[in-house]
C-alpha cells in the first residue's frame, strides 16, 4: 500500500477501537500489529503524540502512547513526548489510570534520571497501591535502582507487589550494601517465615558475584541462625553452607554459635550446630563440652542434633571422643520402628502358630468365655500390654474373628486345622507384602508356592466358581488367591492346570502387585490382557490359549466377568472370525461393552441394532456411538425413539447429541427446544455439532438460541459463559460465505450494542472478519477494502493534519 492510504487506514482503526473503548487483543491482530502498519510515518506519529490530552479518554491516551513508542519517529520529538507525560502526572484532575499509563509510558520512551524520580517521589501520591507499584516498576527496571533500593525493597515486602524477586530485582545489583540490606530487612520476624526463597537466591547470587565485605558475616551469620534453627528446606540450607564455605567461615560461625549458646543459652544457636559441625572443629566442640558440668540428660540431648549432621564421619568422631570423656555413658540405640517390628512379628507369628498361640491366648486371660471383635478392638488390652508382639497378635486375631466370637479353645482348635489356618496365613501374608512393601523372605515364598500348588491340585479347584441352587454365581476365593500367587511366583505348572486357570480369568483375583486398584479399573483405561493371560501366554503359547477361550465361550456355563475376559483377549488380536462369540445371551452387566468390540470387528450392523433394542441402561450410548461412526444413517429411527420415550432427562439429552452427530435436522429442532424450554446449555459440544451440520437451518437456529438466552438471561454474560460456545459457533458460521457474514456480523454487532457486558464479542467479530477475507478465494482492491472500512464506521473521521485522503 502506499504510504497514505496505510496512514488513512491506520487512523480509521485506530478511532474504530477508541470509540468503543477497547484494544486491539484478538490473537490475530494485536496492538503490536496496528502499531507496526504505520510505523515509519512522521503524520502518525504527530497525531499520536496530539492524542496525549487530559481531555481524552483513558483507551484513547494509552493506546496512543504504547502506538508511539512502536514509531520511528518519536525520539526526534521526545522532549515534546516528555512534556505531555509529564503534564498528565502533575495534573491534580488525572485520575489514577492515566496516572500508572503516563508512569509507565516515561519507562518505554526513556525518560528518567534522578531529579524527575526525586519530584516524582515528592508530587505522587505513593500511598495509592496502583500508583506505588507501578512507580515501584518504573524505577526497578532503571539505572538507578540501587539508588533507590530500600523503597524498592519496602514495596516488594509490605505491598506485595508481583515483580520477581530474582530475576526482577537480584540480577540487577552489584553493591555489597544492597544485598547486606536485603538480608537484613528479611531477618525480621515478620518476614521470616515466608522468605526462604528469596534469601536462598540472595545467597546464590551473593557467591556467583563474589559479594563480601566486612560487614556481611555478620548479617549473613544472624540470618543463618534465624532460618536455620527448625527445619529448613534443602535449598535454603545449601546455598547458606555454600556462602559459607566460599568464604571459609564455616570455623567463625561454629565457634560463635557455641559462645551463643554455652554463654547466652540460645536456643537457635544450639539447633544450627549439626549443619556445620565437620572434622574441623569437633575439638573446639569437645573443649568447650569439657568445660561444662553437664548432665547426662544435656549431653543425649546435644548428642541427638548433632546426629543429624551431613558429616558423619564428624558425628562418629564427635561421638566416640565424648562417649570416652564421660566413661562410655552415652549408648547409641537406634529408635524402634513399631510398625516394622510390628510386621516382623506377625510375620513371625503366622510362621510359628504355638508361639503366636502362647501371646494370643493373654487376651483371653483365665476367664473361659468367648471374646468378640469389639472387645479386641476395645482399649482394655492396651492399658496392660502395648508392645508390638502383643499388638501383632492382635491384628491376627482381630482378622481371624470376623463378626463372630471363640472361646480359647475354639481359636486353638481354628489354628491346629491346618487347612483354614494356611488360608489364614496365605491372606495375611500376600497382604503383607503387598499394602506394606514388606520384603519376601524365602520361608514365606517357599510356603505360599506350596500352598497355591496343593490348592490348584485340589478338586475343588476345577470348581471355582459355580452356580448355588437359585443358579446364583459363588465362587472359593482360595483358588482365586493362589492363582494371583502362581502369576507372581511365575510357577511352572501341568498343561490341564494352565487350562483350568484359563476358565478364572476376572477381575476378582487377588494380584499382590497391584496395590490400590483392581485390575479391573486397569484393563478399562487400556484395552490389554490381564496379568493372569498375560502368565499363562507365556506358559502354553497363544495359539492354545486361545482354542481353549474360544472352547469355554462356546460351549462352558460362564461367569459374567470370566466371559468378558475372554471377550477383551479376542477383540485385542482383532479376530474377526469370531465376532458371533461377542452376542453372548448371557451377557448383561458386560453386554453393551461386547457390543461394542462386536460392531468394532465389523460386525453384522443391522444385528447389533436389534441386540442395541435390549440394553435399558446408560451404557447402551456407547454402543450408539460405536454404531454412528460406521453409519450415521442407521440409528435415526431408533435415536428419535430413545429421545421421545425415555424419562430420563440425561438420556433424553444424550439421544439430541446424537441426532446432532447423525446431521439429522430433527437434531438441530430438539437441540433449540431443549435449550430454550430448560433455559439451560445442556451441553457445549451441541454448538460445535450444530456448525458441522448441513441443515440450511442451522444459522436461524443458532440464532434464536442466543437470542433467547439473553432475553431471559442464562448461559452467563462473563466470557466464560456457556452462551459465549453459541455465540463463537454463529461467528464461525460467518466464515462461511459473503451472505452468512453479513448476516452474522450484524445480528452479533446489535448483540454488543444492546449489551456492553459482553464486550469480548469485539474481539470475537475481528476474528470473524479476519478469517472470512483471509479464506476468500476473490481479492478485493484497495478502493473496496476502503469502502467496506467506511461503511463498518458509525460516523466518518475527519483526515488528520497533513494526511490526504485516499483516491
Amino acid at each position: 500500500m502506499t504510504k497514505e492510504i496505510r496512514e488513512q487506514l491506520f487512523v480509521q482503526l485506530f478511532e474504530t477501537y477508541v470509540q468503543k473503548g477497547v484494544y486491539p487483543q484478538s490473537p490475530k491482530f494485536t496492538t503490536e500489529d496496528l502499531g507496526i502498519f504505520a510505523s515509519d510515518s512522521e503524520n502518525i506519529c504527530k497525531f499520536l503524540i496530539e492524542q496525549i490530552d487530559l481531555n481524552n479518554s483513558h483507551v484513547r491516551i494509552d493506546l496512543s502512547l504504547y502506538l508511539l513508542v512502536r514509531n520511528s519517529h518519536w525520539q526526534e520529538r521526545k522532549e515534546e513526548v516528555a512534556k505531555k507525560i509529564k503534564q498528565l502526572l502533575k495534573s491534580p484532575d488525572s485520575p489514577v489510570s492515566i496516572k500508572t499509563t503516563s508512569i509507565s509510558a516515561l519507562g518505554w520512551f526513556k525518560i528518567i534520571n534522578r531529579s524527575l524520580i526525586d519530584e516524582l517521589m515528592e508530587t505522587l501520591d505513593l500511598s495509592d497501591k496502583e500508583i506505588q507499584e507501578r512507580f515501584y516498576y518504573y524505577i526497578a527496571n532503571s539505572d538507578f535502582l540501587e539508588d533507590y533500593f530500600p523503597f524498592i525493597l519496602d514495596c516488594y515486602l509490605k505491598k506485595e507487589s508481583h515483580f520477581d524477586f530474582k530475576y526482577g530485582i537480584l540480577f540487577y545489583l552489584k553493591r555489597p550494601e544492597s544485598f547486606q540490606y536485603i538480608l537484613s530487612e528479611l531477618n525480621k520476624q515478620e518476614f521470616r517465615h515466608n522468605q526462604d526463597g528469596n534469601i536462598a537466591d540472595t545467597l546464590i547470587e551473593m557467591k556467583k558475584k563474589l559479594i563480601f565485605s566486612e560487614d556481611i558475616p555478620n548479617i549473613v551469620y544472624d540470618s543463618f541462625k534465624a532460618h536455620l534453627q527448625y527445619f529448613p528446606n534443602g535449598i535454603l540450607k545449601s546455598s547458606f553452607i555454600e556462602y559459607i564455605d566460599k568464604f571459609n567461615l564455616r570455623e567463625l560461625f561454629f565457634k560463635q554459635l557455641l559462645a551463643d549458646y554455652f554463654g547466652d543459652g540460645q536456643d537457635s544457636a544450639f539447633y544450627c550446630l549439626h549443619l556445620l559441625l565437620d572434622k574441623n572443629n569437633v575439638s573446639s566442640l569437645i573443649t568447650e563440652l569439657s568445660k561444662k558440668a553437664l548432665a547426662l540428660d544435656q549431653l543425649f540431648g546435644i548428642r541427638n542434633v548433632l546426629s543429624s549432621a551431613d558429616d558423619k564421619e564428624a558425628f562418629e568422631l564427635f561421638y566416640s571422643k565424648i562417649n570416652k570423656l564421660y566413661g562410655n555413658q552415652l549408648q547409641w540405640q537406634e529408635p524402634k520402628n513399631i510398625h516394622l517390628e510390628t510386621t516382623k512379628q506377625e510375620v513371625t507369628f503366622l510362621h510359628n502358630k504355638d508361639y503366636f498361640l502362647s501371646v494370643g491366648g493373654i487376651f483371653f486371660g483365665d476367664s473361659k468365655k468367648a471374646i468378640d471383635k469389639d472387645y479386641l478392638y476395645s482399649s482394655e488390652w492396651f492399658k496392660k500390654h502395648d508392645d508390638h508382639s502383643m499388638l501383632a497378635a492382635l491384628n491376627i486375631l482381630r482378622r481371624i474373628f470376623g463378626t463372630k466370637a471363640m472361646t480359647k479353645s475354639q481359636l486353638v482348635k481354628f489354628v491346629n486345622n491346618r487347612r483354614e489356618w494356611d488360608f489364614v496365613r496365605a491372606v495375611e501374608l500376600t497382604q503383607i507384602m503387598q499394602r506394606r512393601n514388606y520384603p519376601i523372605d524365602a520361608k514365606t515364598a517357599s510356603f505360599l508356592e506350596k500352598w497355591a500348588r496343593r490348592r490348584i491340585a485340589s478338586k475343588r479347584f476345577e470348581k471355582t466358581f459355580f452356580r448355588n441352587k437359585d443358579r446364583e454365581w459363588r465362587y472359593y476365593y482360595p483358588e482365586l488367591l493362589a492363582s494371583g500367587i502362581c502369576q507372581f511366583f511365575d510357577l511352572e505348572l501341568t498343561n490341564a492346570d494352565y487350562i483350568n486357570l484359563i476358565r478364572l480369568d476376572c477381575h476378582l483375583i487377588p494380584y499382590i502387585e497391584n496395590q490400590n486398584r483392581s485390575d479391573q479399573i486397569r484393563l478399562d483405561n487400556v484395552l490389554r490382557d490381564s496379568r493372569l493371560i498375560t502368565y499363562i501366554v507365556s506358559k502354553i503359547g497363544e495359539d492354545q490359549t486361545e482354542l481353549e477361550i474360544v472352547r469355554n465361550l462356546r460351549e462352558a456355563d460362564l461367569y459374567e466377568d470370566i466371559i468378558n475376559h475372554h471377550l477383551r483377549f479376542l477383540r485385542l488380536r482383532e479376530r474377526t472370525e469370531h465376532r458371533e462369540l461377542f452376542l453372548n445371551k448371557n451377557l448383561k452387566i458386560y453386554r453393551p461393552t461386547a457390543l461394542v468390540w462386536f460392531v468394532e470387528l465389523l460386525g453384522d450392523l443391522d444385528m447389533a441394532v436389534k441386540e442395541l433394542k435390549h440394553i435399558e441402561n446408560h451404557e447402551r450410548w456407547s454402543v450408539v456411538d460405536a454404531i454412528i461412526k460406521r453409519d450415521k444413517n442407521i440409528l435415526h429411527t431408533y435415536l428419535i425413539e430413545s429421545y421421545e420415550k425415555t424419562e430420563s432427562e440425561e438420556d433424553k439429552a444424550r439421544a439430541i447429541t446424537y441426532l446432532l452427530k447423525c446431521d439429522q435436522e430433527v437434531g438441530l429442532t430438539k437441540m433449540k427446544d431443549w435449550i430454550t424450554t430448560c433455559r439451560h446449555f445442556t451441553y457445549n459440544s451441541w454448538a460445535e455439532l450444530a456448525v458441522n451440520s448441513s441443515s440450511k437451518r442451522k444459522l436461524e437456529v443458532l440464532k434464536e438460541i442466543c437470542y433467547d438466552s439473553l432475553e431471559n438471561n442464562y448461559g452467563g454474560d462473563g466470557p466464560f459463559g456457556e452462551r459465549r460456545n453459541y455465540l463463537n459457533a454463529l461467528a464461525e458460521l460467518g466464515k462461511s460465505n459473503w451472505k452468512t457474514y453479513k448476516e452474522v456480523s450484524e445480528f452479533l454487532t446489535a448483540i454488543v450494542t444492546n449489551n456492553p457486558d459482553l464486550s469480548f464479542l469485539h474481539g470475537t467479530i475481528a476474528d470473524m472478519e479476519f478469517d472470512f477475507f483471509k479464506n476468500q478465494t476473490y481479492s478485493m482492491s484497495l478502493d473496496e477494502v476502503l469502502v467496506l472500512i467506511n461503511e463498518s464506521q458509525s460516523s466518518p473521521q475527519d483526515v488528520p493534519k497533513g494526511m490526504s485522503k485516499p483516491k
